[in-house]
């Protein structure tokens, strides 16, 4: 029998360092945040090509937390992210934002998302006459490890003036054709660490 995701051969490859690892921790016993969580921190976000990497509890709250991050005072939340996605995704931004309208994007034979769909759906932002103004936010999703059209999805987002946020919680270290870094193009960009993806921890992680 093949296993879909042998993690016990995984450990046993990294084993060794990662003892030594693990043992300064129980030595120092910061178990939360601390100098480790810090130097993985700086290494990833430079990974990454990104100025920041934030350690969280997971990525469904790490999708929640860069939702909320996008400051959307009164107005109303637009959200486009493709069909085929993990349920995280729709789960968090719900979490941030209860009442956003999230329209879901067919996606092309190669699983990234139809940009001529998602630009059909997508409106220039405005204001309405009682001052209310709605904002739009895209989701491009990683899935697989591979990346979506994300060259393209940017600059889609600069011509309608939204915000792009990427889910690359199954896309660490991929790229598009062009070598653009999945997780370095939008406004926030989250990753999964739970064991079995692509870069995995040793519990739950985001």
């Amino acid at each position: 029998m093949v296993k879909f995701n042998d993690l016990q051969s995984q450990w046993l490859a990294i084993k060794d360092n990662a003892m030594l690892e693990i043992e300064e921790l129980m030595n120092n016993c910061q178990f939360i945040l601390g100098p480790q969580v810090e130097r993985f921190e700086k290494s990833f976000a430079d990974y990454c090509g990104c100025r920041h990497a934030i350690g969280v509890s997971n990525g469904t709250d790490g999708i929640k937390i860069a939702a909320k991050a996008i400051d959307i005072h009164h107005s109303q939340l637009k959200v486009y992210m493709p069909a085929n996605t993990f349920v995280a995704t729709w789960l968090g931004i719900k979490d941030a934002y209860p009442h956003s309208d999230i329209e879901l994007v067919d996606i092309k034979e190669d699983g990234t998302m139809d940009l001529d769909i998602l630009r059909s759906k997508l409106e220039t932002p405005q204001t309405y006459a009682a001052g209310v103004t709605h904002v739009n936010l895209v989701v491009a999703v990683h899935m697989f490890g591979n990346c979506d059209n994300l060259d393209e999805i940017s600059q889609i987002c600069e011509e309608t003036r939204s915000f792009l946020m990427e889910d690359a919680s199954q896309a660490h270290g991929a790229t598009t054709k062009i070598g653009t870094v999945a997780g370095s193009k939008g406004v926030a960009s989250v990753f999964s660490l739970y064991p079995g993806k692509n870069l995995g921890g040793g519990g739950d992680a985001g």
